[in-house]
């Protein structure tokens, strides 16, 4: 009697069409300044990606995406292509922490050998408390909320690492 479930897949349909289409249209996509902003990141990216493909050195996993990956997330604009100044650089912030600090939390994680039960207790605490500690930031704090959950997002994965 009114279609039921079959007419609300139909509306969700029209609707993920309708976003597609607004997302992709050439009014939006052949701005100057919109075709500006994806030249300049995409430079930028594209050199991050080649140094991480080509660059075998000490400082760079050879045939790596993760410098152009991260680059990526530093350059998500919200709603403009004037990004503001202070989400830049809470989002640095979150980024350089989020890298750095789980090399110094694993340096303490040397003393065990690698496949140690002691090791593995350890770090699953390690990773526990890494977790809990920018929950509770981000939860508790409006100014610092957004920098805790990129620390604990970049940093969490480089905790699981054996």
């Amino acid at each position: 009697a009114g279609g039921g479930p079959l007419r609300g897949r139909f509306s969700c349909l029209k609707h993920v069409l309708d976003s597609v289409r607004a997302t992709w249209s050439p009014s939006v996509v052949c701005q100057h300044e919109h075709l500006s902003f994806c030249l300049r990141n995409f430079m930028s990216i594209m050199l991050c990606f080649l140094i991480g493909y080509w660059g075998h050195g000490s400082i760079f996993d050879p045939y790596t995406a993760t410098m152009a990956s991260t680059l990526t997330l530093l350059f998500v604009s919200d709603g403009s292509h004037h990004v503001e100044y202070e989400k830049c650089t809470h989002r640095l912030l979150g980024v350089s922490l989020g890298k750095s600090l789980p090399i110094m939390i694993a340096a303490g994680l040397d003393t065990f050998t690698c496949y140690s039960s002691e090791r593995f207790v350890c770090q699953g605490l390690l990773i526990w408390a890494y977790v809990s500690i920018w929950m509770f930031v981000y939860f508790n704090s409006q100014l610092w909320s957004y920098v805790a959950c990129l620390i604990c997002g970049f940093g969490v994965y480089q905790l699981m690492e054996p």
